[in-house]
């Protein structure tokens, strides 16, 4: 029996005339194939006679579909799904933790010779979210983690009906907050541009993204938020009536309901853009982008620390370990509290940069005794 099934493969895969006598039945044959085992397609597509007699008689029945992404597939995104991904395993990718020096995230893998931008975790590490630029638009691909394997990049179900930009995932690890350009119903074509909308996580996939109402968005560009643990709301606007060009500001969560936002006042906001705000779940320190040419590039990152009275401390500058003579932006503190992610332009392209998140603690101004 075995005998038969052999030749018939062969047969049918090198001379489909032969066997077939019509188009279409021949097309249904080729499609079973193609969608037949991985192994076996590929012996079949190369022509090697062997290895199609040695697979049919390990017993591998033809007619088992493959398993889902077990063949090249091209998404929207341009990140090819297929068996050549590494194997990455272990927390962080299986990348090797840095130290008090910032490093490229996976480089090869995450970090590559396109443009990447925010990145973000579940709250127990069991999935990661990155930004790429693909033919200059923002795609959002997610990677979880099964068993301790992580799984091919996989471009977010929503992200282009929305157009998804910068993003942050909240403390619950299941909520994520992201910009969006598309224009929003109420505000209309006046819009331009860049609104926050809200996006959760179930055990049965993602619910359909909502903006966070009219209370937040404007007319006016309103950009990377984050979400403390209590639901408060930090992002940056360019709407009128700030210290500068893009300003910080916050919008208190309470009943269930975002409340007025607030500017941040002129100690963290200047003439310049501000922009890019990290807050710690607990609200403890705040990191943040400034163009403010006191820096020592295009735009730095600046962390500010919560003082007793609720009062943001002065912002002090995070220094040349992190910040360059080009751009640093989207910061992103990992749910464990221990690696800072943020991007950096310093290569060329926009790259994916971790390290020791003890470098914010060490900027953190001392105690004065009373």
């Amino acid at each position: 029996m075995k005998t038969k099934i052999v030749a018939f493969a062969i047969i049918f895969c090198l001379f489909p005339f032969a066997v077939c006598q019509e188009q279409n039945e021949r097309e249904k044959g080729l499609e079973k194939l193609r969608n037949g085992p991985k192994e076996l397609c590929e012996a079949i597509e190369t022509g090697n006679i062997k290895a199609v007699k040695t697979i049919i008689k390990k017993g591998i029945d033809v007619n088992l579909p493959a398993k889902k992404d077990e063949f090249p597939q091209k998404d929207s995104g341009s990140i090819q799904k297929n068996t050549h991904f590494p194997a990455l395993k272990g927390p962080y990718l299986g990348q090797k933790p840095p130290g008090m020096t910032p490093e490229l995230f996976a480089p090869g893998i995450i970090t590559t010779d396109k443009s990447e931008g925010c990145s973000g975790w579940g709250n127990d590490m069991e999935y990661f979210i990155f930004q790429r630029w693909i033919e200059r638009k923002s795609k959002l691909y997610i990677m979880n983690q099964n068993n301790g394997i992580w799984s091919a990049p996989e471009l977010l179900p929503f992200v282009d009906k929305y157009q998804v930009g910068d993003f942050t995932i909240a403390p619950d690890g299941k909520t994520m907050v992201f910009a969006s350009n598309i224009l929003i119903d109420e505000i209309g074509a006046e819009g331009e541009g860049g609104n926050i909308w809200i996006v959760e996580k179930t055990e049965t996939g993602w619910t359909e993204p909502k903006h966070i109402g009219l209370g937040i968005n404007t007319k006016y560009h309103d950009s990377y938020p984050c979400l403390a643990a209590n639901g408060n709301l930090y992002f940056f606007s360019r709407r009128p009536g700030g210290y500068g060009d893009s300003d910080l500001y916050m919008s208190e969560f309470v009943g269930g309901e975002y409340r007025a936002p607030v500017n941040l006042g002129p100690k963290l906001n200047t003439e310049y853009h501000e922009w890019d705000t990290f807050t710690a779940p607990d609200e403890s320190y705040m990191i943040y982008c400034s163009t403010m040419p006191a820096g020592l590039g295009e735009d730095d990152f600046y962390v500010t620390f919560k003082n007793a009275d609720g009062s943001w401390s002065e912002p002090v500058n995070m220094g040349n370990e992190i910040n360059t003579e080009k751009s640093e932006n989207r910061p992103y503190v990992t749910p464990d509290g221990k690696y800072f992610f943020y991007t950096s332009t310093i290569r060329g392209n926009r790259d994916i940069y971790w390290v020791d998140a003890r470098i914010i603690e060490e900027l953190k101004p001392p105690k004065t005794l009373r």
